[in-house]
């Protein structure tokens, strides 16, 4: 509070000082050279021709006036002015300062709206573009597909007209190639291929194909085969001989000379064969288990020592091509029985030229010689068993 007054003072004071000089210094400036006698000139004048109570009654009265003329001209600036000026200006900022705070804000949504509108389009652009691709790779892959599609079908149509008619095909090579894959029980061999003139046939251009046909260490026999050039027909079938197929099936081989060759049925007779190849090749092993298994009851063993006796392979199959029937011995309470089991291979069905099995089975009392048939009771046991089994399992319950 004692500081607010003197500072109070030290302004009045110097205020008073400072308007005294400045009226001295305008009527000193005011004043000219010839009127010397209606104002004073300087100070020292006015302190030299006045008396000393009128001299300091009249400073007082002249710096009185002053002041008075002065104080309400001068700019007093107080502390609570500062306060006044600062507080407003604070005010002013913090408006300025919500208003940028607002602006940064709005800024800042501004920016975060195009921030997703930005990934928005982006999206929408990477889904564009791979739509565009998609349309483009299922486009191209259409023009592509119906173009190999086109390809496929002159190929198959090509393929269809070439192979898959209702007429045999002119690839006799290829026939043969094929019989070898489905024939696995057959060996063709030998194949020979020529033109021939039927002469006797009103001069008919024939292709003649020849070949022998092996049924591995069994038999052979050679083939010919007359083909019309005209019309890619079969018009002969020619086999040198047939005797062995007559020894080993008698059934087979007359379905054989009496249809299939006849009524040129080159493929029935080429799957027959086959068949009974397979069969005679399953009999031939079978029939060896047997006798190898039960040796020590071979019925006149003798028929059988070739056979136990030899290690080669030609004159085994030689041997066991015939051998259809087996004739084993036992003894039960002082009688003797024989077991005869018969294997043929006959024609099961002409039309395919499948061969079958044929097996019976006989129990003979040697001692009467009455004969039981147990065939049906194999063939049961069949369905379960294989034949070693089968038969031994017979054995043990009668014997």
């Amino acid at each position: 509070m004692n500081q607010k007054k003197h500072e109070g003072v030290f302004i009045f004071s110097f205020g008073v000082c400072f308007d005294f000089v400045n009226l001295s210094s305008s009527k000193t400036m005011s004043s000219s050279p010839g009127n010397s006698n209606s104002e004073f000139e300087t100070l020292s004048d006015v302190l030299q021709t006045s008396s000393p109570s009128n001299q300091t009654s009249r400073q007082v009265q002249a710096a009185g006036t002053a002041a008075a003329l002065n104080l309400a001209e001068a700019k007093i600036v107080t502390h609570e002015d500062n306060l006044i000026q600062l507080q407003s200006l604070k005010i002013q900022l913090s408006e300025k300062r919500d208003e940028l705070i607002k602006s940064r804000t709005s800024s800042n949504n501004e920016l975060n709206d195009l921030r997703v509108r930005h990934h928005q389009l982006t999206q929408e652009l990477s889904k564009t573009r791979k739509e565009t691709n998609i349309n483009n790779l299922l486009d191209s892959n259409t023009k592509q597909y119906i173009k190999n599609l086109e390809v496929k079908n002159l190929q198959n149509d090509d393929y269809i007209l070439n192979n898959l008619n209702v007429l045999p095909s002119t690839d006799w090579d290829l026939r043969l190639s094929y019989i070898k894959r489905f024939v696995p029980y057959l060996e063709v061999d030998k194949i020979k291929t020529f033109n021939e003139c039927d002469t006797e046939g009103g001069n008919t251009m024939l292709r003649i194909i020849e070949f022998q046909l092996i049924l591995p260490l069994i038999f052979q026999t050679n083939f010919k085969l007359s083909v019309d050039c005209e019309n890619d027909s079969l018009k002969g079938i020619e086999i040198d001989d047939l005797f062995k197929i007559s020894m080993l099936s008698n059934s087979f081989y007359q379905v054989v000379i009496k249809n299939y060759i006849p009524n040129k049925k080159i493929s029935t007779l080429m799957f027959g064969l086959n068949s009974f190849s397979k069969l005679l090749h399953k009999r031939m092993s079978i029939i060896n288990k047997l006798v190898k298994h039960f040796q020590n009851n071979l019925y006149n063993s003798e028929k059988y020592q070739d056979l136990l006796d030899t290690s080669d392979n030609k004159k085994l199959f030689a041997i066991l091509q015939t051998l259809d029937q087996i004739e084993l011995i036992f003894q039960k309470n002082d009688r003797q029985f024989k077991i005869i089991l018969n294997w043929e291979i006959v024609l099961g069905d002409p039309l395919t030229g499948t061969c079958n099995s044929r097996i019976k089975l006989y129990l003979i009392d040697i001692l009467d010689n009455t004969t039981k048939n147990l065939s049906q009771v194999f063939q049961n046991l069949l369905l379960q068993h294989d034949i070693v089994t089968s038969l031994t399992t017979i054995i043990k319950t009668i014997f």
